[in-house]
């Protein structure tokens, strides 16, 4: 899996790299995606990666987005969060009962 630079470019204002940075790991989350059929496990902690580094970066700019915003745009991230997190532990329950097959 492609990594992705996590900072700012020389000249670029603070809000707009951040915000670039943002897309750039939206973007990258669903290419994740595409791969989750070949890697599931992987996919998913890359993609919950992925999002951690999305919140962090939204948390940076949680005072020019307003509380209102913000916190759309963090709970946006925290529920996807959350079903990834079902999903990983529902192959985990399958992975065990595989094994006792």
């Amino acid at each position: 899996m492609r990594k992705r630079d996590f900072q700012l470019r020389k000249q670029e204002r603070p809000g707009d790299g951040i915000i670039r940075i943002i897309h750039e790991q939206i973007n990258l989350a669903c290419n994740i995606c595409k791969e989750y059929q070949a890697h599931p496990e992987e996919s998913v902690h890359e993609i919950r990666k992925t999002i951690k580094k999305i919140r962090s970066a939204i948390r940076l700019l949680r005072f020019s987005l307003g509380e209102k915003r913000f916190h759309e745009e963090n709970n946006k991230f925290g529920n996807i969060s959350l079903l990834l997190a079902e999903l990983r532990k529902s192959d985990a329950l399958q992975d065990l009962s595989l094994i006792h097959i």
